[in-house]
């Protein structure tokens, strides 16, 4: 009875941390989006839509270059996690050998963008854009170069924190550097002209000032007390993890770019802005599972995989549950928000891209569980076969579907291979035949409200787009999916929905008598 006790107790506490830190995490990622919804409509208004296009190629190539980690942080971050009750001295050396190994990588990637950066951004990743900015981006490279091991230092310091689980100062150190990435640039722009250079200088030099109190952070927390140990036992046990998911971070930055890069190849610069705008905004909602599955993973590094796998099936149904009243009412209100936001030319070409974006969201919110369960327990190569399996389908699909439909037509081979990636996930782990039958109403909804969106487009029916016609249409599929929601959510999500409610009629002013 004593032991029964004490393992209900454990399991509560556990429970409770990993609430607390999905909170800590969400409000992290949270205020980072607020900041980039403010400086966004600026830098179009500084920078133009050409330029800005220009410029969001421009970190997917950098962001390319993150292979050179080799997977070593996400390697740190899981063997970190298993000592978590091991002497500091272990954890010493892993922080340290990753550290190293990563440093002399990212120093090798920057020799490579510098001197062939060149060749990759015309010829690789070329656009239709004008001289002057093609040549902006290219006197920018020095600073490109300069990033990569900035990237591959930083991504060890960032995997040390989260496998200690101190998410409240990593989260407080990434929401100064991502203000500091988005608003220098944007002064700068403002100050000395929207030449992407000085653009690209600056956020650099943002994420160069976040690297150092990151490492700071890390002398504290791992502890770090001993002379550095560079430990060459480490080594294989951090590439054998690292080396599938580097075939991921190969394959991946692919697998997100490639719809741009072929869209500014086919169409232009101007047509990736109404592609990218609308994509990175409905994607900030992966704020909720990337926020569960940052406290999650060194859980999953940590437990058996039975103990993970009832864990995962909870966080699925706790995502569904949340993820798709938000995601029906953001696609009704997409429009009038772009409106106000970038305006009604922009938001008219941009709005039916991120409703149907908004799908692939959903859909891939929920896979979020299942890749992070198989990288804590070790199987990162079950997910970078997968990735492997769909690239080329992918390209032919997203070819395609660019030269018939256009940017839409992107939208919806993007959508298709998440969903994809979703179902393989689910199987690997086997989590689909317990979760498919509670899972696929929601995605019915979200296909409700896509058609009534469609009508209303089009006019069917003698419908006039407005916003009383998007409420009234919208509320009732909303109503559905609350409803669903409610039904399909764990029961402690359940209890704690209703602990908010309760607290809010308790504290509401009483106005009678």
């Amino acid at each position: 009875m004593a032991s029964g006790l004490i393992y209900r107790l454990l399991r509560q506490y556990e429970t409770m941390s990993i609430h607390r830190n999905t909170l800590i995490n969400f409000v992290g990622s949270g205020l980072p989006i607020l900041i980039s919804l403010l400086t966004v409509p600026l830098y179009l208004r500084i920078i133009g839509e050409a330029r800005y296009g220009v410029l969001a190629i421009v970190w997917l190539f950098l962001g390319y270059f993150g292979l050179f980690d080799m997977g070593v942080g996400k390697a740190t971050a899981n063997q970190i996690a298993r000592l978590c009750d091991a002497p500091a001295s272990e954890r010493q050396a892993v922080f340290w050998t990753g550290l190293i190994v990563n440093g002399v990588f990212g120093i090798f990637g920057g020799v490579i963008l510098w001197g062939g950066g060149h060749y990759f951004l015309n010829s690789q990743f070329g656009i239709q854009a004008s001289p002057r900015i093609q040549h902006e981006v290219l006197a920018a490279l020095p600073w490109l170069a300069l990033g990569v091991p900035i990237a591959t230092l930083s991504t060890v310091f960032v995997a040390a924190l989260e496998g200690r689980e101190r998410f409240s100062v990593l989260n407080g150190l990434q929401v100064v550097g991502t203000a500091m990435f988005q608003t220098l640039p944007l002064v700068v722009a403002w100050k000395l002209g929207p030449e992407l250079d000085g653009l690209i200088a600056a956020a650099v030099g943002a994420r160069l000032a976040t690297a150092l109190p990151l490492f700071s952070a890390c002398r504290r927390h791992i502890p770090l007390r001993d002379t550095p140990e560079f430990r060459g036992s480490l080594v294989t046990s951090l590439f054998r993890y690292g080396g599938w998911i580097t075939i991921t971070a190969v394959i991946s930055p692919i697998l997100v770019s490639l719809d741009r890069v072929l869209i500014g190849a086919q169409i232009g610069a101007q047509a990736v802005a109404h592609y990218t705008i609308p994509y990175n905004l409905v994607t900030k909602f992966w704020i909720f599972p990337v926020s569960l599955t940052r406290a999650l993973f060194p859980r999953f590094s940590s437990l058996n995989w039975d103990e993970s796998s009832k864990l995962s099936r909870h966080a699925v149904l706790s995502l569904a549950a949340v993820m798709t009243p938000l995601i029906i009412t953001a696609m009704f209100m997409m429009m009038p928000f772009l409106t106000l936001w970038v305006g009604p030319q922009l938001a008219e070409a941009s709005a039916p891209v991120a409703e149907i974006i908004l799908i692939g969201v959903w859909v891939n919110s929920l896979a979020h569980v299942p890749f992070h369960l198989l990288q804590g327990q070790g199987r990162p190569d079950v997910v970078a076969t997968f990735h492997a399996l769909e690239l080329m389908p992918y390209v032919a699909i997203l070819w395609v579907a660019l030269d018939y439909v256009g940017v839409q037509g992107a939208a919806w081979a993007w959508v298709l291979r998440v969903t994809v990636d979703t179902v393989l996930l689910f199987f690997a782990v086997g989590l689909m035949g317990q979760i498919s039958r509670d899972i696929w109403p929601g995605l019915g909804l979200l296909f409700m409200a896509l058609m009534l969106l469609l009508m209303i487009r089009m006019g069917a029916y003698g419908t006039v787009d407005s916003i009383p016609v998007r409420v009234s249409m919208g509320g009732t599929v909303l109503f559905l999916a609350i409803c669903w929601s409610l039904q399909v959510a764990p029961i402690d999500l359940r209890q704690s929905l209703a602990r908010i409610l309760l607290l809010r009629s308790a504290t509401a002013p009483n106005n009678e008598g």
